[in-house]
C-alpha cells in the first residue's frame, strides 16, 4: 500500500498519503453517553498533542459522543486552530455540529453526500449518508480505495449494493464488530449473543460485497461502564471472536492496538500482540468501579418535566400527536409509566399533562431519576438512553411503547417534526416502523 493506516483508539484512525494526514472521530478520554460508556484505554493529553502535530484534517462521522467528543475539541481547540487543521463534517439540515465548529473558529468543510471532495491531487473523500445521523467515508488515495463504515448499519444486501455503486471493490474496509446499544435487560443475554453474531454477519455481508483485501475491525473498543448497564457487556464481541469467525475468509483480518501502523504487511506477531492487548483491556474493564448516578431533587425533576412537555408541544403538531395517541394499533405518544429506582415510585410521562405525577399504573421502564432528567433536558436524551442502556423494561412491550413516545424528541433533534408533511414521508415512516418491529420481535423471543 502507498497509504498508511495508523490505529489510534476506538473509531479513530489516521490515514496518511502524501501531504494529507486524515484523522477520524477523535475520542480519547472521558465518559460518553451520560456516564454509560468508557474507552477500554484512554490517552494522556501529551500523547494526543503529539499526535495532532502530524494531522492535517479531522473527519467526524456523526454527532454521537464516541465520535464527536466536545471534550477533545475544547481541550485541543487552540492547537487545532494554530496548526490550521481542517475539520470535515457531513452537510446536515440543522447544522448543529457545524455551528459548534464555526463557533470554535475552526476551518470547516461541510461534505456533500456521494460527491468526491479533493483534499489533494491524490487524496479524495466521499461522504456517505447512513440512517438518521451517521455517515461513512470512502477514501481514494493514489489508486487505493479505503472504506470507513464505523457505525453505519450496512446489514442488508440492498444497502450494501447502494454503497457499492459509489465505491466499487475496496482494498481496505474498516467496520464495527460488536453491538453498541441496549439489547435487552439483565435476563436477556440471549438477545445480546444474537446481536453479537448478527454484527459479524453484517461484516460477512460487507466483505462479500466490497471484496476487501484487508478488514480492520474497530469502533467497538469500549465497555458499558455504569452500575445500571454492566450486564450489557456479557455478550459483546472481542477481537478473538472476529478472528475465529473469519479465519478461513479470503481477506486478511488486521487487529490493531493503539498507534499500530499498517501499510500492507501484518505479521503473526503483530496480530498476537494486538489481540492480547485488547483481551487484557476487556478483562481489566470487568474489574473497574462502575459509575453511579446521584439522585435528582424532586422539585428539580418536576420543573424539568414541565420544560420537556412544553418543548415537545411547541415543536410538534399536537393535533396529529393526539390522533396517533388514540390510533390503534400503532398508538404513538401515549402516556409512559417510569419507575424511579432511587425514589421507589412510579411517575407518568404524559404530553397532555404538564405536571409530573405519581401513578399506580404498572411501569413500562425503570431507571434512576438522573436518567429521566437527562431525557427531559436534552433533545438527544432518549437516544442516549437507548445507547447507554441504563434502564430496564418493566412490562412486556414497555420499551416499544416508550420508543413511540420518547422518540419524538429524537426526530426533533435531527430537524424533523410531527407535522402533516412528516405523515407523507414514506421513507421515514418505513424506517421507524422497521426498527420498532425488529426490537419488538427480539423482546418477544
Amino acid at each position: 500500500m502507498k497509504s498508511e493506516i495508523e490505529f489510534i483508539n476506538h473509531a479513530s484512525v489516521l490515514i496518511s498519503q502524501g501531504d494529507v494526514h486524515l484523522l477520524s472521530d477523535p475520542w480519547y478520554a472521558g465518559a460518553a453517553f451520560h456516564d454509560g460508556w468508557r474507552l477500554l484505554v484512554e490517552h494522556e493529553d501529551d500523547v494526543v498533542a503529539a499526535l495532532l502535530k502530524r494531522v492535517t484534517h479531522i473527519w467526524v462521522s456523526h454527532e454521537h459522543p464516541d465520535h464527536f467528543s466536545v471534550l477533545f475539541f475544547k481541550r485541543f481547540g487552540e492547537q487545532i486552530r494554530i496548526q490550521g487543521i481542517k475539520i470535515l463534517f457531513q452537510n446536515t439540515r440543522d447544522r448543529r455540529v457545524a455551528k459548534f465548529f464555526e463557533a470554535q473558529g475552526f476551518d470547516l468543510t461541510e461534505l456533500p453526500f456521494n460527491t468526491p471532495v479533493q483534499l489533494s491531487d491524490d487524496y479524495a473523500v466521499t461522504c456517505i449518508k447512513d440512517g438518521f445521523i451517521d455517515s461513512g467515508l470512502f477514501i481514494e488515495t493514489a489508486g487505493e480505495k479505503i472504506l470507513n463504515l464505523n457505525d453505519c448499519e450496512v446489514n442488508t444486501q440492498q444497502r450494501a449494493d447502494e454503497i457499492k455503486r459509489l465505491t466499487g471493490d475496496v482494498e481496505v474496509l474498516l467496520t464495527q464488530f460488536s453491538y453498541a446499544a441496549w439489547k435487552g435487560g439483565a435476563a436477556n443475554r440471549s438477545w445480546r449473543l444474537e446481536a453479537a453474531e448478527e454484527k459479524l454477519d453484517a461484516v460477512a455481508l460487507q466483505t462479500k460485497t466490497f471484496a476487501p483485501r484487508v478488514v480492520i475491525p474497530f469502533a467497538s473498543y469500549v465497555y458499558f461502564s455504569n452500575a445500571m448497564n454492566g450486564c450489557l457487556n456479557d455478550g459483546a464481541n472481542h477481537p478473538k471472536e472476529v478472528l475465529e469467525r473469519f479465519k478461513d475468509a479470503p481477506f486478511e483480518t488486521v487487529v490493531m492496538a493503539p498507534f499500530d501502523r499498517f501499510s500492507g504487511a501484518w505479521s503473526a506477531a503483530d496480530q498476537e500482540n494486538a489481540v492480547n492487548f485488547w483481551q487484557a483491556q476487556f478483562e481489566d474493564a470487568a474489574t473497574r468501579e462502575p459509575a453511579t448516578y446521584d439522585s435528582v431533587p424532586w422539585d428539580e425533576l418536576a420543573q424539568d418535566y414541565v420544560s420537556y412537555v412544553g418543548r415537545v408541544r411547541t415543536t410538534n403538531n399536537t393535533w396529529i400527536m393526539g390522533f396517533f395517541r388514540r390510533f390503534k394499533p400503532f398508538r404513538a405518544f401515549a402516556p409512559i409509566a417510569v419507575k424511579l429506582l432511587d425514589y421507589d415510585k412510579t411517575v407518568l410521562v404524559d404530553f397532555e399533562n404538564a405536571t409530573l405525577v405519581e401513578t399506580d399504573k404498572p411501569a413500562d421502564l425503570e431507571m434512576q431519576s438522573a436518567s429521566l432528567q437527562f431525557l427531559f433536558k436534552n433533545g438527544f436524551g432518549f437516544d442516549t438512553l437507548m445507547v447507554n442502556g441504563c434502564f430496564e423494561e418493566r412490562s412486556t412491550g414497555g420499551f416499544v411503547r416508550a420508543t413511540k413516545t420518547f422518540g419524538v424528541d429524537n426526530l426533533n433533534n435531527i430537524g424533523l417534526k410531527v407535522a402533516f408533511s412528516t405523515m407523507f414521508n414514506v421513507h421515514l415512516i418505513k424506517m421507524i416502523l422497521t426498527r420498532l418491529y425488529r426490537v419488538a420481535r427480539k423482546l418477544e423471543e
